[in-house]
């Protein structure tokens, strides 16, 4: 009896060691819609903050949730803004409530362009699982961070990295011309060689030219600032970003660029230049066209 009793008084293995949660939901992230332009990736279901979107003011554009992974079932899909005044976020779940995986939208409609410019905020994105331990402790959640930029203009894109200067033609200062050979030829200090420099991209539609003249100024005027100059790109046209445009601030050789230009079809990129300076402009100042192509 005394065996009995004290294996009555035993303590209830369930309670004293309760089955472990499941793993929590894993989803992907994936933007689309013309009004956004994405950078860096676009899965998230690590956890970790990952892709910024460029979002067009004014615009609607989505974001997917894909649920490929959630063993306690789904309970919910939520999202919200960090700056609610910056856009509406609303979310539709579909039929993937229950399900251990499914496919969720999210809808975010960018507020009407305001006077400033380019504003940050960060939309978050999280599925919570339906499950709950003998305790009634609260159900896993996933939540992925993704920042967001909203833009005025264009968000078109091209390739960033070293270009070569394929084609060029044009004047310098005085009207003398000069061809692609003469550029090669006297570059380098002298010494020859091709025409190379970067392109980058600052966000999609706006990217810098490291040497906007194609290689003149660096070859013919090294003593000048170099013309490191700043162009939107929306479509195929490019033209001069406004603001970015100026070399020599505040002395009295400060020189203010035209840039427009085309990306082509076949990925090269052609731009044409001029310059006046706010102080004495000389005859025949140098301007031109040269061709950009991908190394």
């Amino acid at each position: 009896m005394l065996l009995i009793s004290g294996a009555c008084t035993l303590p209830d293995v369930t309670t004293q060691n309760p089955p472990r949660l499941m793993d929590a939901p894993a989803f992907n992230v994936t933007p689309s819609g013309d009004g956004q332009a994405t950078a860096n990736g676009k899965t998230g279901y690590d956890g970790k903050t990952i892709g910024t979107s460029y979002i067009v003011y004014g615009s609607t554009v989505n974001f997917g949730i894909d649920v490929v992974d959630c063993p306690g079932k789904i309970a919910s899909v939520t999202s919200a803004i960090s700056v609610p005044s910056y856009s509406t976020v609303t979310t539709d779940a579909g039929s993937a409530v229950g399900q251990e995986t499914g496919s969720a939208k999210v809808t975010v409609q960018a507020m009407a362009a305001p006077d400033a410019s380019d504003r940050s905020a960060n939309l978050t994105f999280s599925v919570t699982d339906s499950q709950v331990d003998v305790d009634g402790n609260a159900p896993k959640t996933t939540t992925v961070t993704w920042p967001v930029v909203f833009v005025k203009g264009c968000i078109s894109t091209m390739a960033a990295g070293n270009y070569k200067v394929t084609a060029a033609s044009g004047v310098l200062d005085g009207g003398t011309p000069y061809t692609l050979d003469d550029l090669e030829a006297d570059s380098n200090a002298g010494a020859g060689g091709p025409i190379t420099f970067k392109v980058t991209q600052n966000r999609p539609g706006f990217y810098t030219l490291a040497e906007a003249t194609g290689g003149i100024w660096t070859t013919y005027y090294p003593g000048r600032a170099t013309p490191t100059l700043g162009v939107d790109l929306c479509g195929t046209t490019i033209s001069g970003r406004p603001g970015f445009l100026t070399t020599g601030a505040g002395t009295t050789s400060t020189r203010v660029f035209v840039i427009n230009g085309t990306l082509n079809s076949d990925n090269t990129i052609t731009v044409t230049w001029s310059y006046t300076r706010t102080q004495g402009t000389p005859t025949n100042p140098a301007n031109g066209t040269y061709t950009l192509t991908k190394i």
